[in-house]
């Protein structure tokens, strides 16, 4: 939201560091943090892995010291699991068998074709809220804090999981126009301005409220990124290894019975084909023509005529045979054209070397992505 960085690591501070001792026949108890988990296990309808489950949930207990809220504590089944396992597997536990679980840190567990439910969740908060400040009289400057520190933080969670459908981030966007414009005897004031230009920078004339819609695909556009450049990270190995398991993310495609999560991660490439090029390491994983890697251009790709023959080409193909230097021959300025003409400057000493139009980046000799996400939600180019 634009608060300096010392002032959240402060708040942060207090927020993490307090502590509590409670008071026992006249004498206070050692300190302790408040902490609470809520954890989803996923196992088998089995015995022996619901024996497991009791297992780690005893070992838990007696390495922190905490104990595990059966009252709370719920399970839930797929539908292939009968109702006499479901009972027996309850009972095993000593929980409640439901249907669904709720809410999973404030989102739903289960979500269909529809997307209303998740939509209903963030505007009854948001109308909560805003129905709580009408009666205040604010100034305009009030007015502006409240959206940005919260209105427009309601969603950001739920923005980070799942792409919320266009009409629902418009109906978001009136929702808080409304509030900022005001209402009289329950009818809304004239707006002044148009919504797109209060969206704009302060330094660009607006007042740097968000669009909703872009402001999503921004903040799935980070999971996206992470598809590239975190290959280790435990998200990524999981939904790659189901969707694109021996592929790049970029080369992903679209299957059906997919996750409302990995959908809306896939929809996010669109904020990535903004600004990403490759970077040209050994040259054997980019395609001369299909893939985005030159500078110069608008679609970063290569703009001159292609032959029959030539559509396989790889941009190793345009490398000298010491994987270094661009082999400026005459066949490749006739495949670059004017446009796309390559100039070399200064390899020394077995330096890479440096193209006009073309950014090489190695490492250990892998073709690498670049783009950067800026807060605004614009995308950049960048060397990576």
């Amino acid at each position: 939201m634009g608060f300096d960085d010392s002032w959240t690591d402060n708040v942060m501070k207090c927020v993490s560091t307090v502590s509590f001792s409670i008071k026992v026949n006249g004498l206070l108890t050692e300190e302790f943090r408040p902490s609470r988990d809520d954890n989803i296990l996923l196992v088998r309808a089995e015995e022996p892995e619901v024996r497991k489950v009791k297992e780690i949930l005893s070992a838990y207990k007696e390495a922190s010291g905490q104990l595990v809220n059966y009252n709370k504590t719920t399970v839930s089944f797929s539908k292939g699991t009968g109702a006499a396992r479901r009972a027996q597997i309850a009972q095993w536990l000593g929980v409640r068998a439901v249907e669904e679980h709720d809410k999973y840190v404030g989102l739903p567990t289960v979500v269909g074709h529809s997307k209303h439910v998740i939509a209903r969740v963030i505007r009854d908060k948001l109308c909560r809220k805003l129905q709580g400040w009408k009666g205040m009289l604010l100034s305009k400057a009030g007015r502006e804090i409240l959206i940005k520190a919260v209105a427009q933080s309601i969603s950001t969670y739920v923005m980070s999981v799942f792409k919320l459908p266009h009409n629902f981030c418009d109906e978001l966007r009136s929702l808080v126009s409304r509030f900022w414009w005001g209402s009289e005897n329950g009818k809304k004031k004239i707006s002044w301005l148009a919504w797109s230009k209060l969206c704009q920078p302060k330094c660009r004339g607006g007042l740097g409220f968000r669009n909703f819609h872009e402001f999503n695909l921004t903040l799935l556009g980070k999971h996206a990124w992470r598809m590239l450049t975190e290959r280790n990270r435990l998200m990524v190995r999981v939904l790659g290894g189901k969707y694109f398991a021996h592929k790049s993310f970029m080369k992903a495609d679209l299957r059906v019975n997919l996750s409302y999560t990995w959908r809306s991660i896939f929809d996010a490439k669109e904020v990535l084909m903004v600004g990403l090029r490759r970077h040209i390491g050994n040259g054997l994983s980019t395609g001369f023509w299909y893939d985005p890697w030159l500078r110069g251009t608008n679609s970063r790709m290569a703009l001159s005529p292609m032959r029959d023959a030539d559509e396989g080409l790889l941009t190793a193909d345009l490398l000298q045979s010491n994987g270094i230097e661009w082999n400026l021959t005459k066949r490749v300025r006739e495949l670059m054209g004017e446009m796309d003409a390559l100039e070399e400057r200064g390899a020394k000493d077995g330096a890479e070397t440096a193209v006009v139009g073309v950014g090489r980046g190695r490492r250990n000799g892998m073709e690498k992505q670049g783009c950067g996400l800026t807060r605004d939600g614009v995308v950049v180019s960048v060397d990576a």
